[in-house]
């Protein structure tokens, strides 16, 4: 049913939901790994459907330390 809605969105539902989640975050940013955590992900996981909205446009990523932030 989710796949369904997100169909014409050209994603998945986990990619909708990850951009959900960046959304209701403070300042539309967050780092991987509290990402990963919300959304009880593996990294390997998030890695991907990063890679996957980043190629699209929907975020990017910034290395910050020995952080990654991704930004909406």
């Amino acid at each position: 049913l989710a796949f369904e809605a997100f169909k014409n969105l050209e994603m998945s539902p986990s990619q909708a939901f990850l951009l959900m989640a960046l959304g209701k975050s403070e300042g539309h940013a967050a780092s991987s790994s509290v990402l990963a955590k919300l959304m009880d992900l593996d990294r390997s996981t998030l890695t991907r459907l990063l890679g996957q909205l980043e190629g699209k446009k929907y975020l990017r990523r910034k290395k910050s330390g020995r952080q990654v932030v991704v930004y909406l």
